[in-house]
């Protein structure tokens, strides 16, 4: 039986202070942008019912028009995560905030 190897290099260490090589406004910038994408999925469910009321839509309706952003997701995320490994990330980063921005002015 071989003896036990360690999975990291003490001498070189992958994490810890000094080692995030990403600047901190890169990451507020992410969390801003991915904070103000949820707010925009979910800022019109308040108001869903009164639509469904108005347009006389069945429970079954409703529910699927509330599953449909979720939806959208699952089958969009996979395809913009290979589209970022081909392109890179910023390019389908800013591609998808012209599509949400767009999403949201055509939801106002």
């Amino acid at each position: 039986m071989a003896p036990h190897q360690p999975l990291l290099d003490e001498d070189k260490p992958c994490c810890g202070p000094g080692s995030l090589t990403v600047p901190v406004e890169a990451i507020w910038m992410v969390c801003i942008t991915v904070f103000i994408d949820s707010l925009g999925g979910s800022i019109s469910a308040p108001v869903m019912p009164f639509y469904a009321e108005e347009f006389q839509a069945s429970s079954s309706e409703i529910g699927l028009l509330f599953s449909a952003y979720s939806l959208a997701q699952v089958i969009a995320l996979p395809m913009l995560g290979r589209l970022a490994d081909h392109v890179g990330r910023r390019p389908v980063l800013v591609l998808s905030l012209f599509g949400a921005a767009a999403g949201a002015f055509l939801q106002g």
